[in-house]
């Protein structure tokens, strides 16, 4: 052994980076908590920086990565000398099977120490990796016993069917609320993880927007008819089929549906317009609501993760801050924009644009579907209104 590495082991993992196989200095492995079985990126979570790369070794698209210094998880937050090394393992028919890790202990000595503000900004780096991943661990270990109590309610519901003024039925109804908000805030989590780690990916269908938003229009009905509120749907004649994901573009449409009548008065209006811009190349939508509004100092801020507005932690709307974030991260994804304008004590607009051509998407997954699958109600509800403009 040289004397530059005083040790070495190796590990393999599947693609999904479970480790399958070890070897060499089993000692070493040890003291970084290695076992047969498990995820390597949850024994090391300082990994988690570098899965990214990983994933592009494992797709072929890079020979091997190298990361030169591995944090303990049993050391906790002392950073340990070791050198990691990826490399593609291939079967005999040339396929990616999963990574062979190459792990040397580097001798100390021969690196510089570190100052006290560059260990501060490792561990501050360590504890976030840490946090993301806790995040990623909590929405998917929380999703199935939510689910699972949602359907126990909803067989409740079903088997003894309460009526809302009784007492048992207003105690069924709080708990529905509570799982169904739970629910929302999992799958906040779930997507973030998803997109921060480059995993979200669309499924792309050429869609009828104008269609598309009328059902979800309808959909929220229910919701709106709780506040008296109506719903005025505006738009241009002849819209094109657009590319998107038809359930990532729901989510968009709710969320800002949601946003607009949460913090709107009761019987108020909220408007929705749906046009080309002026090249004809984005595809616009804006929607306008008549609430408190937005101060000035919080427009450039309220795309931000966990970010929340003065005004909306004084109200009795509860959120983690995450809904815009995401929404703002779905759209880009898209290949479009979000912004908004507003005036405080009289309604906010927020406007996003979509690309009507496939070319902009690059990250995305295009599927061709011609025929828009979403047909809608030619007669609108009372609490729901359409306006069409000829086209120029």
């Amino acid at each position: 052994m040289s004397r530059e590495h005083e040790r070495f082991a190796y590990l393999i993992t599947d693609p999904d980076f479970i480790i399958i196989q070890t070897g060499a200095n089993l000692a070493l492995l040890g003291r970084l908590g290695v076992v047969s079985g498990q995820s390597l990126l949850r024994i090391i979570p300082a990994l988690m920086t570098d899965k990214p790369k990983l994933q592009q070794v494992l797709a072929g698209h890079a020979p091997q990565h190298t990361v030169e210094f591995i944090w303990s998880e049993e050391a906790g937050t002392q950073q340990l000398p070791y050198c990691l090394t990826a490399t593609a393992l291939k079967n005999s028919a040339g396929e990616i099977t999963g990574l062979l890790h190459c792990i040397e202990e580097e001798i100390p000595a021969e690196r510089p120490p570190k100052t006290a503000l560059e260990q501060e900004v490792q561990h501050l780096r360590d504890y976030l990796q840490i946090f993301k991943y806790m995040m990623d661990m909590i929405a998917h270990d929380l999703s199935t016993p939510v689910t699972l109590l949602s359907g126990y309610l909803d067989l409740l519901q079903l088997q003894h069917p309460f009526t809302p003024e009784s007492e048992a039925g207003s105690y069924v109804k709080i708990m529905t609320s509570m799982v169904d908000r739970l629910m929302l805030l999992i799958n906040d989590l779930a997507d973030l993880s998803q997109a921060e780690a480059g995993k979200l990916q669309l499924n792309l269908q050429l869609t009828d927007v104008e269609a598309l938003v009328r059902e979800l229009a309808l959909e929220f009905r229910l919701h709106l008819l709780a506040k008296h509120q109506v719903l005025k749907i505006e738009l241009d004649e002849q819209l094109p089929l657009i590319p998107c994901d038809v359930p990532r573009f729901a989510q968009i449409i709710n969320n800002l549906f949601s946003n607009a009548s949460k913090y709107s008065p009761e019987a108020s209006e909220i408007y929705v317009k749906i046009n080309l811009t002026a090249q004809g190349d984005f595809l616009q939508i804006s929607i306008r609501d008549t609430g408190a509004g937005i101060a000035s100092t919080d427009l450039e801020n309220i795309f931000k993760r966990h970010y929340r507005t003065a005004e909306a932690e004084r109200s009795s709307v509860r959120g983690a801050g995450l809904g815009l974030y995401i929404v703002r991260l779905l759209i880009e994804l898209h290949g479009g924009k979000i912004w908004c304008e507003s005036t405080p004590g009289v309604g906010s607009t927020f406007y996003f644009t979509l690309p009507t051509n496939s070319d902009f998407l690059e990250q995305s997954v295009y599927s061709d579907v011609v025929e828009p699958p979403y047909l809608y109600q030619p007669t609108a509800p009372n609490n729901l209104s359409y306006q069409h403009n000829p086209t120029t």
